[in-house]
């Protein structure tokens, strides 16, 4: 590799460009640059010649361009160049991000503040995730060093939403999260919102109920627009009340949800189904729910599915069971392409439905092969508590049955065990 240590770049320009047989002519009709521009930089007399004019120069002469940022940014001040250095490193040479970062928040031409500003502008703007959050980190790491709550709160917030979507990290991730709540009186109304609806809703994914109605109270106090996110969140709240059983007020809640969202009708409907169910009222709830079968949104239909599902297990009505599996894709599919936790937490449960349909049939191998299904999309959102209603359903069942686990039965829940260890690692 070319150093510049003791060479400029013009001399490395006019030696790679002999190298390869070209005149100035020749080199500025192919760059689009004209030879003067070219010679001069060559010479020395373009003591700092512009980035963008070297950048094809290199590319033509196959000078490596991670040394020439490399060189600019040891000579680099001007902010607007700084960050095309930076974007440039983004793209193609990330050993050199770090550095890029670096020299924008230690630049003499900007105080602390602004080179704040101008790095997290540019971060905000990364596609590339994994770059994303390292340079937000850098930023909290910094901001935290010079005392500026206000970028060490807005990046904490981004390093929080980045990483929630990683299903598998759920409660480490909301655990992070709420470092945030040092900071929150740094962040906009707007970013507060979303903070707090965020974390509503992630803390109802890992059934953390109590903190859910916490954070969705805090958010929907000071949310002043009506927007699917907060209606979402209102549903949260309702659903909250739901699985801790407080019935009254989970349907007082209900009467406060009023959004422009026809998804909202759909599941307000069947909440009061699922609240029949909980309460034990099945003559109530059965009808109420084969209703929401038929008219529920394709997506919608799969807690349906479930919470019939449930019921027919319950009163060991396998025959009634069995039309829901013949229309298995009918209801699986629409979620192909639902990415959230729901989804798979879902899914999993209508494969262990089946299992145990199956080995109350006696179709063992089906119903272990359902079992190990349904474990794998628990596994996807590290659903634990899923994992292991699965396990003793499969274990009480053989128990029921008088009969031992046959080995390959044994083999395909160690693999899936197996496979679980590893994710975990």
């Amino acid at each position: 590799m070319t150093s510049f240590t003791y060479t400029t770049i013009g001399e490395v320009i006019r030696r790679e460009r002999h190298a390869a047989g070209l005149t100035l002519d020749q080199l500025g009709d192919i760059v689009g640059t004209r030879k003067g521009v070219i010679g001069k930089i060559e010479t020395g007399d373009t003591k700092k010649p512009e980035f963008k004019t070297l950048l094809p120069i290199a590319k033509v002469l196959n000078i490596p361009l991670e040394q020439i940022i490399d060189h600019y940014l040891d000579l680099e001040l001007r902010p607007e160049v700084l960050e095309g250095l930076l974007q440039e490193s983004i793209k193609s040479h990330p050993i050199l991000i770090h550095k890029a970062a670096e020299k924008i928040l230690e630049n003499p031409r900007l105080d602390t503040y602004s080179a704040l500003e101008q790095l997290y502008n540019i971060t905000i703007k990364v596609e590339d995730k994994s770059i994303q959050l390292k340079l937000f980190e850098y930023i909290v790491e910094y901001a935290r060093t010079r005392g500026v709550p206000e970028y060490t709160a807005k990046s904490l917030l981004q390093i929080y939403l980045i990483k929630r979507q990683d299903f598998k990290q759920m409660e480490a991730s909301y655990q992070e999260g709420k470092e945030i709540m040092h900071y929150i009186n740094f962040l906009s109304d707007t970013n507060k919102v979303t903070f707090y609806f965020k974390m509503a809703l992630q803390s109802f994914t890992i059934k953390k109920y109590k903190e859910c109605i916490h954070f969705c109270e805090k958010g929907l106090n000071i949310a002043s627009k009506d927007t699917e996110l907060k209606a979402n969140v209102h549903l949260a709240l309702v659903n909250c009340y739901y699985y801790l059983e407080d019935f009254k007020e989970a349907e007082r809640e209900m009467k406060n949800i009023k959004y422009p969202y026809t998804f909202l009708d759909e599941a307000l409907k069947l909440t009061q189904a699922l609240i029949e169910k909980k309460k034990g009222n099945f003559s109530a709830a059965l009808p109420m729910l084969q209703q929401c079968l038929e008219q529920l949104s394709a997506k919608q239909k799969i807690t349906a599915v479930n919470a019939l599902l449930d019921m027919y297990k319950k009163s060991d009505d396998l025959e009634a069971m069995e039309p829901l599996f013949k229309k298995g894709k009918q209801f699986l599919s629409p979620l192909s392409n639902h990415n959230t936790p729901y989804k798979y937490i879902s899914v999993g449960k209508y494969y262990q439905h089946r299992g145990y349909y199956y080995l109350q049939q006696g179709q063992h191998d089906k119903g272990i092969k359902d079992y190990t299904e349904s474990m794998q999309w628990y596994n996807a959102v590290s659903a634990f508590e899923e994992i292991i209603s699965a396990y003793n359903e499969i274990f009480t069942s053989f128990v029921n049955q008088s009969k031992g686990l046959d080995f390959h039965h044994i083999l395909q829940l160690t693999e899936v065990y197996n496979n679980m260890l590893l994710d975990k690692e």
